[in-house]
């Protein structure tokens, strides 16, 4: 029956999503390979596979990279359901012209053994009754952390790890080009734990360790070198469980819409890293560095140099500054961060203009815009290129050892510490006023203002 179930979810599938080929020339092509996850189970909007909801994180990538999206994500998927498909025109037309592919998939390997299990379980106690469920709690335990359950749930993962490499496989001899992105494997459960009398079960603890297999599986395995991992461990689901009120259960391990934002964002972010990475050849080995230096390149708000390298650790003057602010400020009022550089007999006249006609800086503020930057003059600029509204408190900052009230560009420190824009330097807290700024500082911090989902919490 389940094998059956899953093929009539596979076959609605592929009728869904018949006649979404050929690509138009010259369009972005990305291809949601996986699970319920992927398929956006539960969310509103859902009505089935390939609903593609408008919160699940395929639509929300899809747009945040411009490509037409073909979902190809089925709920109930394993990883001998997605070899299958992969066997299908469909699916092969599919990943075959996909300029970026992500698969999010080997959950339901190891949550069908423990469903089947459950499943036989409620079957024996009041034809599956939760209440009378719960009162046998041993029994759930026992089905659950058996030797025999535990030898099964070992078998499953040796499965995982061996459909993996194929699928793998598969994919790149389909489109030995795209890029691909998956998602690793996170607990749901990882917090709920119910006792009666002096029986106490763990439920998160039952797969943890299992799912610590999948995990490292993804980083070890020999074809790792050809996707990169979106980390989604600290995923949002609904999981709640009140024992003394049964409206009070939701034990679907589901993402909410808070956590399907969270997966694009850490897709895009690894899609923002891969680009710049490869245009870049200084890119540098920090992932705080990466991550800020591929956002601000996608948004356009930073380039390269001349020679093509990005310099991370190279000082910026307070003309690139001023640079960097304009384009900021000018995405947020007018949505572009494109400038007539023919204007004024040096490249920065146009961005002093617009900063002092749109009341970033005064005048009199700076003498020489060729001098390197100090942070405190960063943050000066930096912190009136958003509106007082655009930076909400995040946190409640009340000293910063090194910058006293009253001190210069005091105001706009404090301000974009507790906007969680600005960070130490150092656990005390130190902010380094007198420093220089490094341009990966500055990507930092502008990767911050352009992006309230990047800041510091």
């Amino acid at each position: 029956m389940k094998t059956l179930t899953r093929m009539i979810c596979l076959l609605l599938c592929l009728a869904l999503t018949a006649g979404l080929f050929p690509a138009a020339a010259g369009e972005s092509v990305y291809v949601a390979l996986g699970d319920s996850i992927a398929d956006g189970y539960r969310l509103d909007g859902y009505t089935g596979p390939g609903s593609a909801p408008a919160e699940s994180f395929p639509v929300l990538l899809s747009k945040d990279v411009g490509a037409r999206l073909i979902p190809l994500a089925v709920s109930g998927m394993d990883t001998d359901g997605l070899l299958q498909a992969l066997d299908t025109q469909t699916y092969r037309e599919a990943v075959a012209k996909a300029d970026t592919v992500t698969l999010t998939i080997g959950s339901n390997d190891l949550l069908h053994p423990a469903i089947d299990r459950l499943t036989a379980l409620g079957q024996s106690v009041s034809q599956g009754n939760l209440s009378n469920l719960l009162t046998d709690l041993g029994s759930v335990g026992d089905i659950l952390t058996s030797q025999e359950a535990q030898e099964e749930y070992a078998r499953h993962v040796a499965r995982f790890k061996q459909n993996w490499e194929t699928i793998i496989a598969r994919i790149r001899k389909l489109n030995p080009q795209a890029k691909i992105y998956v998602t690793n494997f996170y607990n749901p459960y990882s917090m709920l734990e119910y006792s009666l009398g002096f029986f106490s079960l763990h439920v998160g603890s039952v797969a943890q360790k299992y799912l610590d297999q999948m995990n490292a599986w993804l980083t070890e395995s020999p074809s790792a070198k050809e996707y990169r991992i979106a980390d989604i461990r600290d995923v949002s689901t609904n999981v709640c469980f009140s024992p003394r009120s049964l409206s009070g259960f939701d034990l679907d391990p589901h993402p909410d819409a808070a956590g399907h934002a969270l997966i694009a964002r850490r897709i895009l972010t690894l899609n923002r890293v891969a680009a710049a990475e490869a245009r870049y050849p200084d890119f540098p080995r920090e992932a705080w560095a990466q991550e800020a230096i591929g956002g601000v390149t996608a948004l356009g708000l930073m380039q390269g140099m001349e020679d093509g390298r990005f310099e991370p650790v190279g000082m910026l003057t307070v003309a690139q500054v001023l640079a960097l602010a304009a384009r900021l400020h000018s995405i947020r009022r007018n949505g572009t961060a494109e400038f007539d550089q023919s204007y004024g007999s040096r490249w920065y006249d146009v961005y002093y203009k617009y900063c002092t006609d749109n009341g970033i800086i005064g005048k009199k503020d700076f003498r020489d815009l060729t001098l390197p930057a100090t942070r405190a003059e960063a943050a000066l600029v930096l912190g009136h290129a958003l509106d007082t509204e655009d930076l909400p408190a995040l946190r409640d900052v009340s000293k910063i050892p090194d910058v006293a009230q009253g001190d210069y560009a005091a105001a706009e420190i404090y301000l974009l510490y507790r906007a969680g824009v600005l960070n130490g330097m150092n656990e005390a807290g130190d902010f380094y006023p007198g420093n220089q700024l490094r341009r990966s500082e500055a990507a930092a911090i502008l990767l911050r203002l352009a992006e309230p989902d990047m800041r510091i919490r």
